[in-house]
């Protein structure tokens, strides 16, 4: 009597486990990658760098001191090489400014230019010819006389920096004496404003686009009478 054996068609080797199938690792592999990229991106974009920025706004022409910079942290993943790094501030010292830098503005390495060779006068005003005015802003001067009602002395100007006065002009009630830097045109005509008898210096605190309508270009023989 013969025998029936059943077999399977199995050859009895072990089938592998499913994660081992090769695209399942491909799968884990991409998300390992995908992961860590992502944890290096959030690390970049949360790393600071220490650069310059203004302590006060500076106008056009001012030319930079040691205490209108304050190294800052600031995340700058794709703008660094735009602004200056902190390191010797002393580099920077004496440097121009080109372009208006608001207050706390983070310094970009385009507003710096050289200083060119000019002329620091000092204006004294009367506390009732001018506002307050602080370093960094600007200015035009006015000088009036009984001869002439204002004629401008110089349109537009940066203020390098301000001191208190007791006495104001022509030494009485109280003022500030405005500091300016100038071409040497403009601090001749600035000694000729100041030197004309009885002479009232005015200011005013300019906003907005520079001045550029030629008004100090008027003679100031008339104010003198001569």
């Amino acid at each position: 009597m013969s025998r029936v054996v059943s077999t399977s068609g199995s050859s009895g080797a072990k089938r592998a486990p499913g994660w081992l199938n090769p695209w399942v690792i491909a799968g884990i592999v991409l998300v390992l990658v995908a992961t860590a990229g992502g944890a290096l991106l959030i690390g970049r974009a949360r790393r600071t760098t220490q650069v310059w920025a203004t302590t006060r706004a500076l106008a056009p022409g001012i030319v930079l001191r040691a205490d209108d910079l304050q190294a800052v942290e600031a995340r700058l993943p794709g703008d660094a090489p735009r602004y200056l790094r902190a390191g010797d501030k002393g580099k920077l010292v004496g440097l121009t400014v080109n372009r208006a830098l608001t207050a706390h503005e983070l310094l970009p390495t385009s507003a710096l230019s050289g200083t060119a060779p000019g002329t620091t006068v000092s204006v004294p005003l009367d506390s009732g010819d001018a506002p307050p005015v602080t370093r960094g802003q600007r200015v035009r001067l006015w000088v009036s006389t009984t001869r002439c009602k204002a004629v401008v002395v110089l349109a537009d100007v940066a203020v390098q920096d301000v001191t208190n006065t007791g006495g104001g002009t022509f030494g009485s009630g109280n003022g500030e004496t405005v500091v300016l830097r100038v071409l040497a045109n403009d601090a001749s005509r600035v000694v000729q404003a100041l030197g004309i008898d009885s002479a009232v210096m005015r200011a005013a605190v300019l906003t907005g686009p520079p001045a550029d309508d030629g008004a100090s270009g008027t003679s100031l023989a008339n104010c003198a009478g001569g």
